[in-house]
């Protein structure tokens, strides 16, 4: 059997030997970009989910429209037909309309972003603001979850409409984004992270990939959520290729959370037993370009793999580690134990440490072999703990003589667009 997988802006080509008699590739049903999607939102917030926008805003005259710096490329097209509906249905208008942009101590924009990623006709009407960790002023709402001090921004906890503006996607740290993720930790104080990323609260079994239950993280972002309040959310759902494909609005959690549900039936896949070996992608570009993005696709993997399995990952990685200060952390930990040895006090923090945390937390209990493109060195891959191969073919069979001829062994050629779990079908 021949499978293609995404690999950067191409594919590559694994041809399954006949001794893999407990093979299976698996596909995702996945989301398909929307045809317009300023139409999509706005057919949304029409029929919204818990809450009905006309009345939410009719009285409001003034509002603060919170978007997700991160995914500015993506909603940038959109929010101008939404701020054009606030604008029709409230009292709200111009300069009374404050555009804030979540932020964080990990890989921070700056006002060079505002002036140059955000259109000139936004910044003249409307007020537009970027939330700094460490500068804005922060309204002191007491603490969440484990003893996490909450500091929110000022501007958004005194706003007399409070609107969230993001998409939902899983999440290796949060389970998916969202709602309350933009609160937590994206309008927090430097403060609020830091006990928001500390070691004890990653380092638990429900910090996953695509699940919320008992995420530590995701109830102490909840409560967040409850206690600087919010009105009204716009939920948009991503296709793989980037695009917006659905938009869900309405009331902060129950619209949420349909978004949550919808994203999960549309990538999820039932294996009915746990594998030995998962063979995975990056999704392809740009999703692959390097291994801070990748890490999705491993997360990914861990609900159907057997203890002491094996991940096999072909991804571009044009980008190497990506962000520097991922790769620092990296090069100076080395291996699980020396990043234990660092941060496990919780005396030291380092931003993006989370990540680093993460990934070790996955390589003590499982192999991860890593096929990239020339972006990635093989030097690169050892000191960072994972295995290099020249090709998918020689992961396979190195995998293959680690767990016997018979193992059992899947492909998710979807990569980061797949929630696998195992059960009856």
């Amino acid at each position: 059997m021949n499978i293609r997988l995404p690999f950067g802006d191409d594919t590559v080509p694994i041809d399954v030997p006949d001794n893999w008699i407990n093979g299976r590739c698996y596909r995702s049903f996945r989301f398909e970009a929307a045809l317009d999607p300023a139409i999509a939102v706005v057919s949304a917030i029409e029929e919204p989910v818990g809450a009905s926008f006309p009345d939410l805003v009719a009285d409001k005259s003034e509002a603060v429209v919170v978007v997700d710096a991160s995914e500015w490329d993506t909603l940038s097209p959109v929010l101008p037909a939404f701020l054009e509906m606030l604008e029709e249905q409230s009292l709200a208008a111009g300069r009374h309309i404050t555009i804030l942009f979540t932020n964080g101590l990990w890989m921070p924009f700056d006002q060079e972003f505002l002036e140059q990623a955000v259109p000139g006709e936004l910044r003249s009407r409307y007020t537009v603001l970027l939330h700094d960790p460490k500068s804005s002023p922060a309204a002191h709402l007491g603490t969440v979850g484990n003893d996490i001090p909450l500091e929110i921004n000022s501007t958004y906890v005194d706003s007399a409409l409070k609107i969230l503006f993001g998409p939902v996607r899983p999440d290796p740290v949060m389970g998916f984004t969202g709602g309350r993720s933009m609160v937590l930790p994206g309008l927090a104080s430097e403060r609020t992270i830091r006990a928001f990323y500390r070691y004890d609260l990653l380092s638990g079994d429900a910090i996953r990939y695509g699940v919320i239950r008992d995420n530590p993280l995701h109830i102490a972002a909840s409560e967040a959520l409850m206690s600087a309040g919010c009105d009204f959310v716009v939920s948009p759902l991503l296709s793989p290729e980037g695009g917006i494909a659905e938009v869900i609005a309405g009331d902060a959690l129950q619209s949420v959370m349909t978004a949550i549900n919808k994203a999960r039936e549309k990538m999820r896949i039932t294996l009915k037993e746990p594998m030995d070996i998962v063979i995975t992608t990056g999704g392809g570009g740009p999703w692959d370009a390097t291994l801070f993005g990748v890490f999705d696709a491993i997360s990914g993997s861990l609900p159907v793999l057997k203890e002491n399995g094996t991940i096999i990952v072909a991804a571009q990685m044009a980008g190497g580690f990506g962000p520097r200060p991922l790769e620092s952390l990296l090069m100076a930990c080395r291996s699980p134990r020396g990043f234990e040895k660092k941060f496990k006090s919780g005396t030291n923090f380092v931003p993006g440490q989370w990540i680093v945390q993460r990934l070790y937390s996955v390589l003590k209990d499982y192999e991860v072999i890593c096929h990239t493109g020339p972006g990635m060195k093989e030097d690169q891959l050892w000191n960072a703990g994972l295995t290099p191969a020249q090709s998918l073919q020689d992961a396979i069979e190195v995998a293959m003589q680690s767990h016997g001829q018979r193992c059992k062994i899947c492909a998710l050629p979807d990569g980061p667009f797949s929630l696998p779990t195992f059960g009856a079908d």
